[in-house]
């Protein structure tokens, strides 16, 4: 425990300017270095302290606080070498905390904000503007455990090249709050990209299990990502890469250029509950030699890991009138030999396409017992629901309404794939309502309600068994149900 809880009011010290002019950075460090265990260090109301170059709080229960600014001057601490990934406040001690301070970094070079190397670390209440990276847990070990909450993480700079970068820069640097380790809660904080910046990552956290400073039993595991918002041209607003057992609730994300929310190889994880606008244009092609997908939540399988048992429910999902995506809810992979999810889910959430939406939920990879149940979809060019090469999927009462029946457009387009389970759902205004093709073993349509489309059911070339049953048709020009010789046909309702 503290062994001491008495301030150090810095303004006192010798060599201290704190009217900014001149550099203060030794005499900082020395009274950090003198204070005892446990100390609360002070930047008063009023003061501004400049610093050269950064701070180190070695002392176990540490706390840097007080309303005065910190105005950072080096020349840019970053380096692709993690020991040497200094910040501004370099944090060494467990259970230190940088509580309600003030800080900025006028002078735009890619500079860190407050960096910890650490276990049971706090960044609360803080102000961090115009820095190339703000508030990081460091790679140079898998630290764990940590509070980052109601603090504004402004104008965060990157280095990437901008909305009209194609090359493979912006990828290295750039996030607003990030974590290597695990153990983390990140909750009501304000995260924004500098107008006009390139920056990679709102929030992230990723595992890093081969680097833990010493082995702890939730390596890689828990965090809670809840109540923030993020807005800004970052590449990806909020991501858990390699971090299973997380929790991304009640966040507000605008203008991501690649993906809003993103689980990668993340297993066992819920994103509930949160609100995304998505704004890129067409013209904003940033880091686009990568590849990159456009879209809102994004489930992404590597390096062989199938994503285990997600849950993508409750969100609310709008493309802006300017924007353009290619999928609200998007799967993939970068192995055609994996499946991507495998046991998800994908319920209740609400997708308007305003903008240039080609398809609500996609699937590019093969996913196995999969549901895709009460989501309301609107507003798609190409489909609502797309699948590749399922197996088990299940899609239920899902109200799907497209452009309009004279498009090709599709509310339901499954290929590829077996034990196809489609019922409940309400579908209307597309060329066709329910599109399977080269299905196996088993396909169920059951129970639909189709209204308005050119066709109904087409699951012409199918095989093993396939039940058309009790769907009902309203408005649908020839033909309501195109299917293959032997498929069993009954009370469907025209």
């Amino acid at each position: 425990m503290p062994a001491d809880g008495s301030a150090v009011v810095l303004l006192s010290g010798e060599g201290i300017d704190p009217t900014g002019a001149s550099d203060s950075r030794a005499a900082v460090q020395a009274l950090l270095d003198q204070a005892p265990l446990g100390a609360t260090i002070v930047n008063p109301s009023g003061a501004v302290l400049r610093l050269n170059g950064g701070i180190t709080v070695d002392k176990p229960h540490t706390r840097l606080t007080g309303s005065g600014e910190w105005r950072f001057r080096s020349g840019g601490s970053y380096s692709t070498d993690s020991d040497k990934q200094n910040g501004f406040i370099d944090v060494r001690g467990d259970h230190c905390s940088v509580d309600g301070i003030y800080a900025t970094n006028p002078d735009g070079v890619l500079n860190r904000g407050v960096i910890f190397l650490a276990n049971y670390g706090r960044a609360t209440n803080t102000t961090l503007i115009g820095f190339g990276a703000g508030i990081h847990v460091s790679p140079a070990g898998e630290f764990h455990d940590f509070t980052i909450s109601g603090n504004h993480v402004l104008d965060i700079i990157g280095n990437g090249g901008g909305p009209k970068d194609t090359s493979q820069i912006g990828e290295s640097y750039g996030d607003g709050i990030m974590c290597w380790g695990s153990g983390v809660s990140i909750t009501g904080n304000l995260v924004t990209c500098k107008d006009g910046a390139d920056a990679r990552i709102g929030i992230h956290v990723e595992g890093l299990n081969d680097q833990a400073a010493k082995p702890w039993v939730h390596d890689h595991q828990m965090a809670v990502i809840s109540g923030n918002v993020v807005h800004g041209r970052f590449r990806r607003g909020i991501v858990s890469e390699g971090v299973d057992h997380v929790a991304i609730t009640g966040n507000t994300i605008a203008d991501s250029t690649w993906w809003s929310i993103a689980l990668i190889s993340a297993d066992h994880s819920v994103v509930a509950n949160n609100v995304i606008l998505y704004t890129r244009t067409a013209a904003d092609t940033q880091g686009s030699s990568w590849g990159p997908p456009r879209s809102a939540i994004t489930l992404y399988c590597v390096a062989k890991q199938s994503i285990l048992n997600p849950l993508v429910v409750d969100n609310t999902i709008r493309v802006l009138p300017s924007g353009v995506a290619s999928a609200a809810v998007h799967i993939l992979g970068n192995d055609p030999g994996v499946q991507a999810v495998v046991g998800g889910r994908i319920a209740g959430n609400r997708i308007q396409g305003d903008g240039r939406l080609e398809t609500g939920i996609r699937a590019d990879q093969s996913i196995a017992d999969c549901e895709i149940d009460d989501n309301r979809i609107q507003g798609f060019s190409a489909a609502g629901v797309s699948l590749q090469n399922h197996d088990g999927a299940k899609i239920r009462r899902n109200t799907i309404a497209g452009p309009g029946l004279s498009g090709s457009a599709t509310a339901i387009h499954v290929q590829g794939g077996r034990r196809l389970t489609c019922d409940g759902n309400v579908l209307s205004a597309v060329g066709t309502g329910v599109l399977a093709t080269a299905q196996r073993v088993r396909t169920t349509i059951t129970g639909n309600a189709i209204e308005d489309v050119g066709t109904g059911v087409d699951a012409e070339g199918s095989s093993g068994v396939v039940l058309c049953s009790h769907n009902t048709f309203v408005g649908v020009t020839t033909p309501r149900v195109n299917l293959q010789s032997g498929a069993v046909v009954t009370g469907n309702v025209e």
